[in-house]
């Protein structure tokens, strides 16, 4: 049965090893963008350049697209939270010198208390430079462009973007994964980026004849089943789908997951990558409806 519907069916150890050791590795967007977050993004980075080949290595020509597209959001988006956690010290730190409010707090602990803060308002501080050198040519980002240098395919042509659209807006009407994601967005190709992204992987399959293993840093349920706020698998029928199109399979895994199997012994700064790289499932959907979705797929 499992040759007839290989998506109700999770690969075996063996065959997921072989498949990171031999198929193609595409990473979607937010691997990308979430390394610019991260304070062990170049230990990731030494990780892939150690244990995967270049030529395996390939983004889908959106993927690069959306990176650059939000690439200067999301350096905002985390400067203001550093901000945010720099003036919330700044409040602690202000309560804390009216001796009227806290009269029994003895000095010493004051002094130790102000030490601290003194440190943590040090770190951000760190971290705001670190963030606001990503709109220029960052150690980090010039490292992610040699990495996929000549690794990027060939993008649609607008009236092909213009029928992923019409597909996107059906399938999203049908449930059927992958379509419409970034609904909020006013940009069309950023609203549809997904089911872009996953034909042109499907495309480069197809030519190249080989398997795929899809890298995502988001846990959503536009790529997986999501129950009791697990990530139970990739959605059964995208990798049906995948196979009967391209006749080649395809391992959809977390970031985490990557350099989780990638590196058998750890070291503390692979511990710590881990640790930043693993996320909480991220809904578009709640999970009754995605189950009503999974079982609507599978009937």
């Amino acid at each position: 049965m499992k040759q007839h519907f290989p998506g109700f069916y999770t690969y075996t150890e063996q065959e997921q090893k072989d498949l990171i050791d031999k198929s193609t590795i595409v990473f979607g967007a937010s691997v990308l963008l979430d390394l610019l977050k991260i304070s062990y993004g170049n230990v990731f980075l030494d990780i892939v350049n150690e244990k995967i080949e270049k030529e395996r290595l390939w983004l889908p020509y959106d993927t690069a697209w959306l990176y650059h597209e939000r690439l200067a959001i999301v350096v905002d988006e985390q400067v203001k939270n550093v901000d945010s956690a720099a003036t919330a010290l700044n409040r602690l730190k202000d309560s804390f010198s009216d001796n009227g409010q806290h009269p029994y707090i003895h000095d010493t602990l004051k002094v130790d208390f102000y030490e601290m803060i003194n440190k943590i308002k040090d770190a951000l501080d760190e971290d705001r430079s670190f963030l606001l050198g990503h709109l220029n040519n960052s150690t980090l980002r010039s490292r992610i462009d040699e990495l996929f240098q000549g690794r990027i395919g060939e993008p649609y042509e607008q009236n092909q973007l213009e029928q992923l659209y019409q597909e996107s807006e059906e399938r999203h009407k049908q449930r059927r994964h992958p379509s419409i994601d970034f609904s909020r967005s006013k940009n069309t190709r950023i609203r549809h980026h997904r089911l872009i992204v996953w034909k042109q992987i499907e495309r480069y399959a197809k030519e190249s004849k080989k398997p795929i293993v899809l890298v995502l840093n988001r846990i959503t349920p536009n790529w997986f089943f999501i129950y009791n706020d697990a990530m139970v698998r990739p959605h059964q029928n995208l990798i049906n789908e995948f196979i009967e199109d391209t006749k080649q399979n395809i391992y959809i895994i977390t970031a985490h997951e990557l350099i989780d199997k990638l590196t058998p012994q750890k070291t503390s700064d692979v511990n710590n990558l881990l640790a930043q790289l693993k996320n909480k499932p991220n809904f578009t959907f709640n999970q009754q409806t995605d189950l009503e979705d999974n079982i609507a797929t599978a009937l």
